[in-house]
């Protein structure tokens, strides 16, 4: 209980903390937790941790409880002890006859997004080594059974510390997954013993940068080399002791690979649809669901008598002189609904096929086709 209790009671913790015995019952409660809900220490001990979450939400307190991943992340609301609530993002930790919860308050637009958690976890761990009062990181925790270095060793993010000169001393299971090493392999090897020369120059210059500042350093990182693929935002924090002397840097990274895929993908598909409406020869345009101009061809801005630049965000219901027509037919296409319809625009006469697409954020957009009308006397 001593070696949990001490990092309730040593660290310098921006989130919330707390130690539970091995029925889930509250024995240690740090101030942050405590400050955020009203509560005293004596309100809370002793009490079951699941008697302060909200009735609606604590089964999926004991999802997490039983789920195979122990280092799983879910936000739950916490009773004030005004009767209000708040919520917290929380991970639990299991050491059999010990739980510790650490995770911290948010605010309900942030509830799904993962980003801004993994920021704040390296806030947290970047002020639980602050001004540590060590001449070595290694001794902050490399004694067996450290509650630290197994709370650093089931974090959600890859993680390392690297000490004065460089050298590794530690890395955390996502970090040994991620780069498909042991421990045991890197351990006190630096950088140029570990990956290729361009990574490891990489990895060299950017603690540097840190070290130099005296800042956390955050940038993203890409390759295609053998032992890493893809791309990472990477985070460094030079960390002092209480004396000022410079000890070690802590190491954190995120793989944002799919998110920049999707937004390469996306920007693609962005320039390839603006060629096309600004080169194909006819009348084609993109509405969203209330009916404003996404996209529109040359063709089209000409009949209308816009720009292109001047005809996107207008709204379609308000360009051209059949309103209540295609007002409905664009409900209609919403709907799911392949429309053919007659109109004009400007001074002619389209026929226009409208056709509904499904976007990503779960709302309809129309791609409509038209073509002028031709009369015959």
């Amino acid at each position: 209980m001593n070696n949990f209790s001490s990092i309730i009671e040593n660290t310098d913790f921006a989130g919330i903390m707390l130690v539970l015995d091995r029925n889930f019952n509250i024995e240690r409660a740090n101030e942050n937790f405590l400050n955020l809900l009203d509560y005293k220490e004596i309100d809370v001990f002793g009490k079951q941790l699941s008697d302060l979450i909200v009735p609606d939400e604590k089964s999926i307190f004991f999802d997490m409880v039983y789920s195979q991943d122990i280092s799983n992340n879910v936000t739950l609301k916490f009773y004030h002890k005004s009767g209000a609530f708040r919520f917290f993002s929380i991970t639990l930790l299991d050491f059999n006859e010990r739980k510790i919860v650490f995770g911290r308050s948010i605010k309900k637009e942030f509830l799904n997004k993962k980003y801004e958690y993994y920021n704040e976890i390296q806030s947290d761990i970047g002020k639980m080594f602050h001004m540590i009062d060590v001449e070595n990181i290694r001794d902050f925790i490399s004694f067996e059974g450290n509650p630290v270095s197994i709370i650093l060793d089931l974090l959600p993010i890859e993680f390392w510390i690297k000490d004065r000169y460089g050298k590794y001393i530690f890395g955390n299971r996502r970090f040994t997954d991620s780069t498909d090493l042991k421990m045991e392999n890197i351990y006190l090897k630096d950088d140029f013993q570990i990956f290729s020369e361009e990574t490891a120059k990489n990895f060299v210059v950017s603690d540097h940068l840190a070290i130099d500042s005296g800042k956390r350093l955050s940038y993203v990182f890409e390759t295609d080399g053998v032992e890493l693929n893809g791309w990472a935002e990477v985070t460094k924090i030079p960390v002092y002791n209480k004396q000022g002397k410079y000890i070690g840097i802590l190491g954190f990274s995120t793989n944002i690979t799919q998110q920049k895929v999707m937004e390469m993908n996306y920007k693609q598909e962005q320039d390839r649809m603006r060629y096309l409406l600004d080169n194909v020869s006819g009348f084609v345009f993109e509405i969203d669901s209330k009916g404003e101009l996404l996209f529109i061809s040359g063709d089209l801005a000409k009949r209308i008598g816009f720009s292109i630049e001047r005809a996107t965000d207008k709204n379609m219901f308000s360009v051209h002189s059949g309103m209540p027509e295609i007002r409905e037919k664009i409900q209609l296409a919403q709907n799911g609904n392949r429309v053919e319809m007659k109109t004009k625009f400007g001074d002619v006469d389209v026929l226009i096929t409208m056709i509904p697409v499904k976007k990503e954020d779960g709302t309809i957009a129309i791609i409509g086709n038209g073509t002028e009308v031709l009369h015959h006397e």
